[in-house]
């Protein structure tokens, strides 16, 4: 914002300014700042979406299930 001010007041009073400088200049500081916004929300996003996944587990049981086979057979070795 301080730079594109800076540009008008050249504009108007220095005159030595090449046609479409200060429009060029102040477009590129725009869209730089709005990409840069874009960006880190981008960021926050992937940052929080990191941090869910980091805390889960590899996987959920939904039920443990017994197989009566196996279980005599530990029973056997004690």
């Amino acid at each position: 914002m301080l730079i594109a001010c800076f540009y008008a007041v050249c504009y108007f009073f220095a005159k030595s300014f090449p046609p479409g400088f200060a429009t060029l200049t102040v477009s590129i500081w725009f869209l730089s700042g709005v990409q840069l916004l874009f960006l880190g929300i981008v960021g926050e996003y992937v940052v929080r979406t990191y941090d869910e996944v980091r805390r889960r587990p590899i996987a959920l049981v939904r039920e443990i299930v017994e197989n009566p086979a196996r279980a005599s057979l530990a029973g056997e070795n004690k």
